[in-house]
């Protein structure tokens, strides 16, 4: 067997790419959205995989195809998934707000007598930890904040008493 070859078995970089993956793979499966900050912080901690695996992939055995397949393959993979996902969280998310619109339209809606448009209803449904709404005079921003708390006491993720509203306006 080669030497670089022997490298990556040595670290035991397979089967960490596979747990790594399959650590990626999961926030996949839950019907929650993702944050690109998750995201990040699960990539910063596997630094030292990716680092192995670009080292793999540039190497001069692996060039000529004389590197073992299965960690080439391995290391192919999980740096196509570490390119992509930025990507991924993007559909993940998109398609999970598709899925929840119907639903917050009818737990929304009305409010303060109007019926909140998609973009309104996605800046409420988008679960995420910090939200930041811009957008023109009069366009509904109080309005989507109080549909916001409407969601959130109906749906039961928090009680009236422990909600703290702040709204400010930049005079010019």
């Amino acid at each position: 067997m080669y030497a670089g070859c022997m490298c990556l078995r040595r670290k035991g970089i397979g089967k960490r790419i596979e747990s790594s993956m399959a650590e990626i793979d999961s926030l996949f499966h839950d019907d929650c959205f993702i944050e690109h900050s998750d995201i990040q912080r699960i990539v910063d901690s596997q630094s030292e995989i990716q680092r192995l695996s670009e080292k793999h992939m540039r190497s001069l055995l692996t060039r000529l195809g004389l590197s073992n397949y299965r960690d080439t393959d391995s290391c192919r993979r999980y740096l196509d998934t570490i390119g992509t996902l930025d990507g991924k969280v993007d559909e993940h998310n998109e398609e999970l707000i598709q899925r929840l619109l119907p639903e917050l339209r009818s737990i929304v809606n009305p409010v303060e007598g109007v019926d909140l448009d998609d973009h309104q209803l996605r800046a409420i449904g988008m679960d995420f930890r910090t939200r930041l709404v811009l957008a023109g005079a009069g366009t509904g921003k109080t309005t989507t904040i109080v549909g916001l708390v409407k969601h959130l006491i109906k749906s039961g993720r928090a009680k009236p008493e422990s909600i703290l509203l702040l709204s400010y306006t930049v005079a010019s």
